[in-house]
């Protein structure tokens, strides 16, 4: 039995064998549920609405404050109670109910308040959601990096364990077919032995194989929170990049790097900081009030009457005068808003300088990979050749069952080790997209190759 052609055929279709009423879960369709089911993702996007609605409440900072207030209060006086005789105006026992009338107040105020840290108040804000947009798109990049990862990685499991049963089916035929030549005194035991041995030991290339896409498919479900069975897509064709230097892909795409958007961000945050304390220790706060009062009321004939109202403001200004006092607190602290300004702006020239060493790294290894696939894609085709010679030998006597195992080991091998440079070198594209700030279609789409230009 020959393993060659079942192989060339799954290779085509990547497809699990016995998978066909499966349905495919597409890599989209997978992102977008790991997108739904990551908790990470789900706070940093609140958090992202909470600073865009602060944001837009911006105008409230310089708004007054407004009140109003009032009361209302009123009696009556029983029999037995104590009075006034109106006409001697002696102390007298009241005989009857008495209704003492109503009085009441009203109050309306406004309030106003400026002072140093309203001037860089709406730059705080936005600098606030900036924070939060950017914490949003590195968490969803690396939802996507991951379950690209992951995504692909089970693709390649599926090929590796339908090739290890393809080739155990095949080390089962070489074992019966000696079993049958040594019972019939046709070989040795020698050789009957070594077809035994390698049937085994593809026995356990199985297992382990079932057991590394089970362990892949727990974090792929944990991920994406899909429970039900699935195959994949295809493995797509390897699309080889000819990149630009990493100073041209710097100047390119540096202000799209999610890192250098992030200390870039921190250097803004510092100095908004450091301008806030300069503005709140060195500018006087205003203080300014406006207070309407009016009470009156009725008496127990209800006659109406009023009783006051008026109108009241006042101003206050405060001067922080310790601010200006060399060495006092205010101004350690004003220094040390200072420093760390032009820390957040070494850390971002930092950041800039391992940015483009990333650039120049990524590049690098992708030209390796590349390189390494078509050695690899060379090494599979003698591998092959050399298979197909084995058997042809094996069906004719001529090699050892431990031969012809040997020779798909070899074949086998070649086959898995390709799949695997294919999925790291797609997975290092998709990260290397991710650094430019950009999608691994785009990436493809702009420096791809052509096929007829690869060699």
């Amino acid at each position: 039995m020959k393993i060659l052609p079942k192989i060339l055929i799954l290779m085509m279709c990547m497809v699990p064998l016995g998978a066909d009423e499966l349905p495919t879960i597409t890599l989209d369709e997978a992102i977008a549920a790991a997108a739904e089911n990551n908790l990470d993702l789900q706070k940093a996007g609140i958090a992202l609405n909470q600073a865009i609605r602060k944001q837009n409440s911006v105008m409230t900072t310089y708004m007054p404050t407004l009140g109003i207030s009032g009361s209302a209060s009123t009696g009556a006086s029983f029999p037995g109670s104590m009075t006034t005789d109106p006409e001697t105006h002696l102390p007298m026992e009241r005989t009857t109910t008495a209704f003492n009338g109503v009085s009441f107040s009203a109050g309306a105020n406004a309030s106003f308040t400026f002072s140093g840290n309203m001037i860089t108040d709406a730059e705080s804000r936005a600098l606030q959601k900036e924070t939060a947009s950017i914490t949003y798109r590195s968490e969803y990049n690396n939802t996507v990096l991951g379950i690209i990862s992951d995504y692909w990685n089970l693709a390649a499991d599926d090929l590796d364990v339908e090739t290890q049963r393809l080739a155990l089916e095949d080390a089962e035929a070489s074992y019966n077919s000696a079993k049958e030549m040594y019972e019939s005194g046709m070989t040795t035991e020698l050789v009957f032995s070594q077809a035994e041995q390698q049937y085994e030991a593809q026995k356990l290339n199985l297992m382990t194989a079932e057991n590394t896409k089970a362990i892949d498919m727990i974090a792929f479900r944990a991920a994406t929170g899909i429970e039900t069975d699935f195959r994949t897509e295809e493995l797509p064709e390897t699309v080889y990049l000819s990149l630009p230097s990493a100073e041209e892909l710097f100047n390119e795409y540096s202000g799209s790097s999610i890192a250098i958007q992030t200390y870039t961000n921190l250097l803004n945050i510092r100095k908004n900081a450091e301008s806030t304390y300069k503005m709140t220790q060195y500018v006087p706060t205003l203080t300014a009030t406006v207070n309407y009062n009016y009470a009156g009321g009725f008496d127990d004939s209800w006659k109406y009457s009023n009783s006051s109202h008026g109108l009241t403001g006042s101003v206050s200004v405060n001067i922080p005068i310790s601010s200006y006092i060399p060495g006092s607190s205010a101004d350690v602290n004003r220094k040390d808003a200072a420093d760390e300004t032009r820390k957040a702006a070494l850390d971002l020239e930092n950041t800039k300088n391992s940015y483009l060493q990333g650039l120049e790294t990524m590049k690098t290894t992708l030209e390796q990979l590349q390189n390494s696939i078509k050695m690899y894609e060379r090494m599979r085709d003698l591998s092959k050749k050399t298979y197909d010679l084995a058997q042809e030998s094996f069906d004719a006597g001529l090699m050892s069952a431990d031969d012809l195992s040997s020779a798909r080991n070899d074949y086998l091998t070649a086959e898995m080790n390709l799949t695997d440079l294919r999925v790291t070198h797609l997975t290092t594209s998709a990260n290397f997209a991710d650094t430019l700030g950009i999608t691994l279609e785009e990436l493809q789409e702009k420096y791809g190759v052509p096929g007829e230009e690869r060699a």
